[in-house]
C-alpha cells in the first residue's frame, strides 16, 4: 500500500452507549492510479462507497468492477483486495461498523457474502454523512449519540436505495385509544393489524 500522493482523512470513533450497531471509524480518500490495499483480513464490517472514478474489488474468488454510485462491503475474517483503476482512479469514503445486530441492518441493504455490492446514487449525500461524523469525533456522550443518528440516516438511505420490500410480518402495532371523561367515554379507532388490540387509557 503506497500512500504517496493520495489525499487521505480518517477518524476513529469512541462508543460506550450503543450495542446493536455503532461506528468504529470512517474516512475518505482520493486515490492515485493503481493504488491498492491488501490482500488483508479485517475484524469488522467495512463499507466503501465510490464517489468518483472506478476500481476493482476482489473477494471470494470474484472480481467486481466498482464505479461512482456503487459500494462494496468487506466482511470480517475474509481475505480481500481492492485497487484503483489505472486511467480513472477512484475516490471513496468508508465506514466501519460493529454491534450485535450489524447483519440485520446489512441484510436490509441487500448485502450478503454472496452479494457484497450495493448502489448509492447520491454520493454527495453519503460523503456529507461521513464528513459530519468526522467533525464530531471528539469524546463526549452527546457526540456518540449524534454520530449514531448520522449512522442511522446513512443506513436508511442505503436501504431506501436498495428498494428493500417491507415484509408483511413486520407490522406496526396499533391501538384503540380511549379517553375517559366524567360524563362520557370517547373512543378513537385507529387502523387494525393485530388480532388482539391493546387498549390504552389516557
Amino acid at each position: 500500500m503506497d500512500m504517496k500522493n493520495t489525499t487521505y482523512s480518517y477518524s476513529e470513533i469512541s462508543n460506550s452507549i450503543f450495542k446493536n450497531i455503532y461506528t468504529l471509524f470512517c474516512g475518505k480518500q482520493d486515490c492515485t492510479p493503481l493504488y491498492s490495499f491488501g490482500p488483508a483480513i479485517r475484524e469488522y464490517h467495512l463499507l466503501h462507497i465510490c464517489t468518483k472514478g472506478s476500481g476493482s474489488f476482489y473477494a471470494n474468488d470474484y472480481r467486481y468492477h466498482i464505479k461512482k454510485g456503487q459500494g462494496f462491503l468487506i466482511y470480517p475474517n475474509e481475505l480481500t483486495f481492492y485497487q484503483a483503476d489505472e486511467h480513472t482512479p477512484w475516490s471513496y469514503v468508508w465506514i466501519a461498523v460493529s454491534g450485535e445486530e450489524v447483519e440485520k441492518f446489512l441484510t436490509l441493504i441487500g448485502l450478503s457474502k454472496q452479494n457484497p455490492i450495493f448502489h448509492c446514487p447520491d454520493t454527495e449525500r453519503i460523503a456529507s454523512y461521513i464528513e459530519d461524523i468526522m467533525q464530531h469525533n471528539t469524546l463526549s456522550y452527546s457526540n456518540e449519540i449524534y454520530i449514531e443518528g448520522v449512522l442511522m440516516q446513512l443506513l436508511s438511505y442505503l436501504i431506501e436505495s436498495a428498494n428493500t420490500p417491507y415484509k408483511e410480518d413486520q407490522k406496526v402495532q396499533t391501538f384503540i385509544l380511549i379517553k375517559q371523561f366524567p360524563t362520557f367515554i370517547k373512543t378513537i379507532k385507529i387502523r387494525l393489524q393485530f388480532r388482539k388490540l391493546p387498549i390504552i387509557f389516557l
